[in-house]
């Protein structure tokens, strides 16, 4: 603020800006930077640890995450079952035998895999029929099922089912629909 323009302040705000204008103009003396100066050298020195300091082996902070990721994982397969609806019982009654046939005349093992059994290689197999043909019955309850022949230990579709392709294993499988009751 310039000298004419402090005319325009009422006096005691006047007065005010006049006295720090003269504080600004002192220059320090020897006496003031030796005082300072004793005044640092007594007193105390930062403390160094201004918070925790963490110091963690690389193990010991792997071993932490991988805890941390298992409790995570834990809590949210508890989550997804607790709001998974529960699934309804299907009576016997309301199941349709469905025929599953393959055609393999040079097979030795044939057996059936699929959403109903689990994908299980062991758990159906197909008892060999004539012409070189493979067959196994198999009750199923309404609904739609992607599914496989396992052949000599290698998958085969159905070449007579419809295809589909699942999307999260990347394979195309065969389907089949099972309508109510037989």
């Amino acid at each position: 603020m310039r000298e004419h323009d402090a005319g325009n302040l009422p006096v005691g705000l006047r007065d005010a800006v006049r006295s720090l204008r003269d504080e600004a103009d002192v220059a320090p003396t020897d006496i003031w930077r030796q005082r300072l100066l004793h005044q640092l050298a007594e007193a105390p020195a930062p403390s160094r640890s201004v918070g925790l300091r963490w110091s963690v082996r690389p193990m010991m902070a792997i071993a932490a995450a991988l805890i941390c990721a298992l409790i995570g994982a834990s809590a949210a397969t508890v989550i997804v079952r607790r709001s998974a609806p529960m699934p309804t019982p299907v009576a016997a009654a309301s199941e349709s035998v469905v025929r599953f046939t393959l055609v393999a005349p040079g097979a030795t093992t044939v057996s059936l895999v699929g959403d109903f059994n689990a994908w299980s290689p062991t758990g159906l197999p197909l008892r060999r029929a004539s012409n070189g043909m493979w067959e196994v019955d198999v009750p199923l309850p309404p609904g739609r099922y992607a599914y496989s022949f396992v052949v000599d230990g290698r998958l085969a579709r159905d070449p007579a089912a419809p295809q589909v392709r699942d999307e999260f294993l990347g394979t195309t499988n065969s389907v089949v629909m099972v309508r109510g009751g037989t």
